[in-house]
């Protein structure tokens, strides 16, 4: 009994000191928020020091120590999205920390957040900079070229007894169009203003010609009898678009991860089309044929101006971006119509009309919403929302980005469309076709080949709808590139 009473004391006091310790684990304090941190940072135990750092910072725990701890964790486990938040934080405490510095730059490098990088080296002093290599770093950021063609199926589309009346039952219509391939080619050039701004400039040719065929075949019978023969119209148009492209875009990386980026987008657009008709009206009765024909030249000169604004926010694991473009376009239209033949002299000039037809406008909004599944580039899910307000119309098109490997680049995307065309990617692609895109299936792969030279490869698949007749076809495009980068002596681990 006296064995009982000279330990139970000690029993006592044993377990309020338990119970204080497990109390002082659940509320948490400075000094074992700081032991603790450390230990799970040394041990290396990156999954527990994110559960205890994040547990502590919603428990107002929060200072540099902390911040930087928990970022190398994010960064150990190739979370660079997460990871970038932290040391943006640690770096609100203390400034100076080139520690910090570089793990935020590797970061930016390896989530694609090449001009944050840039900007961010512009503090490194000389010692991190001839680490890093940005002390060494070239204006020009990379030169591309990349060419391809669009292929397009014959829409040969023949119609029988097109008409209901009786009159003309036998009637044959025979409608032809044919969208011979596109050519395109493009340079790309990139470069940095002080290492603050970075600018995209890109030369674009284009190229195209298109024909349509009409063969009408009238029998003028009542109740099927050929009482005035046949009569055959026959009708061709071959247009030739050639198009030339200028397009600048700005990228200014600003405070909070915020982005700006303004651009803009010359358009000269060249058609010169060739008309011909000709009909013949054959009389049985007689034997004979009487034939008449006609043709068409005009030029048309379009000149598209379009200014576009896209502002982007990174918050962890999303990027939100939105922008808003507006087209204004001048047409101008030449036709060369022949005179009739006369009797002697030389042969007459035609007579040349000029018209200039009212400007072209178009207004419009997107909105793109991107997620890291991983924390970082590996896998990326987004989506990015059109609305016309010149046609009303609206345009979705979802998209997925993944990185199997540093080396490689592989993105998949489809397109459905309401409406009219829209500018897409900050008016970076242009579709002025007055034929809509109604869908649309993307497949891009790019592969590194070295730390300087990138190649890339894209397929596209495209229905369309044709704007006068309203009849379907869709393109097959092969597109094809290469991109020289790193000009500078700039070091990084990965290569990319």
């Amino acid at each position: 009994m006296d064995f009982g009473r000279k330990y139970r004391g000690i029993i006592i006091v044993l377990f309020f000191f338990t119970i204080g310790e497990i109390k002082a684990q659940d509320t948490l304090n400075t000094a074992f928020v700081e032991k603790q941190s450390y230990k799970l940072y040394l041990d290396k135990n990156w999954n527990e020091l994110i559960k205890f750092g994040n547990k502590a910072i919603k428990n107002d725990f929060d200072y540099y120590y902390l911040r930087f701890r928990l970022g190398t964790a994010y960064f150990e486990q190739k979370k660079y999205l997460l990871a970038s938040t932290q040391f943006q934080r640690a770096l609100k405490f203390y400034s100076g920390d080139n520690l910090s510095k570089e793990y935020l730059y590797y970061c930016y490098i390896y989530t694609g957040r090449y001009d944050d990088a840039r900007v961010l080296s512009k503090s490194f002093d000389n010692n991190l900079a001839q680490k890093t290599g940005t002390d060494k770093q070239s204006s020009l950021s990379f030169i591309q070229l990349e060419g391809g063609i669009k292929q397009s199926d014959k829409a040969n589309y023949p119609h029988l007894n097109s008409h209901n009346d009786d009159t003309h039952k036998n009637d044959l219509i025979n409608d032809t169009s044919i969208y011979k391939n596109v050519t395109y080619f493009q340079l790309g050039l990139g470069h940095y203003i002080k290492n603050r701004i970075s600018l995209f400039h890109a030369f674009t040719y284009f190229s195209q010609e298109n024909t349509h065929s009409k063969n009408e075949t009238f029998t003028n019978d009542i109740q099927n009898t050929p009482l005035f023969g046949n009569d055959t119209i026959k009708f061709k148009s071959t247009d030739k678009t050639t198009q030339f492209q200028y397009y600048l875009n700005a990228n200014i990386p600003l405070k909070n991860n915020w982005n700006i980026s303004p651009a803009f987008h010359f358009i000269h657009k060249n058609v010169s089309s060739q008309v011909d008709t000709s009909s013949a009206i054959k009389h049985p009765a007689i034997a004979e044929e009487s034939i008449s024909s006609n043709s068409k030249t005009s030029t048309s000169k379009e000149n598209y101006y379009i200014g576009s604004i896209s502002i982007q926010k990174n918050v962890n694991r999303f990027s939100f971006a939105f922008g808003s473009a507006m087209l204004y376009g001048i047409l101008k239209e030449t036709n060369l119509q022949p005179q009739p033949p006369r009797m002697g002299g030389p042969p007459p000039r035609p007579i040349t009309v000029t018209t200039t037809l009212p400007s072209v406008t178009l207004f419009q909004s997107n909105l793109t919403v991107e997620y890291s599944i991983l924390g970082n580039s590996r896998i990326v899910i987004g989506c990015t929302g059109y609305i016309n307000y010149t046609s009303k119309s609206t345009v979705l098109a979802p998209y997925i980005i993944a990185h199997p490997t540093y080396k490689i680049t592989l993105m998949a995307s489809y397109l459905t469309n309401s409406g009219d065309n829209v500018l897409e990617a900050n008016a970076y692609l242009i579709n002025n076709s007055t034929d809509n895109t109604v869908s649309r299936y993307a497949f891009t792969c790019g592969f590194q080949i070295s730390r300087h030279i990138d190649l890339y490869a894209q397929y596209v698949y495209e229905n369309k709808i044709e704007s006068k007749q309203s009849f379907k076809y869709n393109y097959n495009g092969f597109f094809a590139g290469i991109r020289i980068k790193n000009f500078n002596k700039f070091t990084n681990p990965k290569n990319n």
